[in-house]
Formats: C-alpha cells, sequence, structure tokens
C-alpha cells in the first residue's frame, strides 16, 4: 500500500517539476516576442557632464524627462 501512494507523489512532484519548466520557457518565449520598441515624437537632447575620477575624465549623459 505504500509504494502505491509514493509513486503517485513522486509522479506529482515530477510533473510539477515538468510544469515549471516550461511555465518559465514559456514565459520568456512570451516576453520575448512580445516586446515592442517606444518611439516617442519628441526629440530628446541630452546634456553631458565631465567627471574627473583621479587622472581619468569620464563622460555622463542626462536624459531629462517631463514627468506626465
Amino acid at each position: 500500500m505504500g509504494e502505491g501512494i509514493g509513486k503517485v507523489i513522486m509522479f506529482l512532484i515530477f510533473t510539477a517539476i515538468i510544469g515549471s519548466v516550461l511555465s518559465v520557457i514559456f514565459g520568456m518565449i512570451l516576453i520575448f516576442n512580445t516586446t515592442e520598441t517606444i518611439e516617442s515624437k519628441t526629440k530628446i537632447q541630452p546634456d553631458f557632464r565631465l567627471e574627473a575620477n583621479g587622472k581619468r575624465v569620464d563622460t555622463v549623459w542626462v536624459y531629462k524627462f517631463k514627468s506626465e
């Protein structure tokens, strides 16, 4: 009697693992296939700042967006 219950529990665990893996795979496929490029009608121009970090100068681009 104990062997039958063990087989059912192992089957349920195996089914849950397979279902989880397939859900992750199909979820990733759905996300990557439905993402679109978002384009704005207004052109944004970045401001830039020069920062000195020791002997090296880095350029930092700053984009300002208007909140609606």
